[in-house]
């Protein structure tokens, strides 16, 4: 992998806005943005554990990020002011993660149409 892999739910209003804003804001398009449901993703998620649909991976250097972990990898290489939330880091996972599934699971009452995230 020369570039560093974000695979997220494509079919989630939610989560393809989150991508859209990301894309407008990293530095030098140093990410590789990629559907969770495409032959691409399963090839690259192969010699991982991990198959959570409901999850933002980040792959780097051999390495996964997953839910919180992966956002802040994510934030590490946006432009200022969006980098700041790196610092974010020094909270425990656990924490973090709460927040995360928090809206991961509240997510289409973020967006406007209600069946957003496969009617979750």
């Amino acid at each position: 992998m020369n570039k560093s892999t974000v695979i997220y739910d494509n079919e989630c209003i939610f989560c393809v806005k989150y991508i859209s804003f990301i894309k407008r804001k990293i530095i030098k398009n140093r990410i590789l943005f990629i559907g969770n449901n495409s032959e691409l993703a399963n090839k690259y998620l192969e010699n991982f554990k991990e198959r959570n649909e409901d999850t933002i991976f980040y792959l780097e250097n051999e390495s996964i990020y997953l839910r919180s972990r992966a956002v802040i990898k994510i934030c590490s290489i946006m432009k200022f002011p969006y980098n700041i939330f790196k610092y974010l880091g020094i909270i425990p996972t656990p924490i973090l993660d709460y927040f995360y599934n928090y809206i991961a699971k509240n997510r289409n009452k973020f967006t406007k149409k209600r069946q957003c995230c496969n009617g979750k």
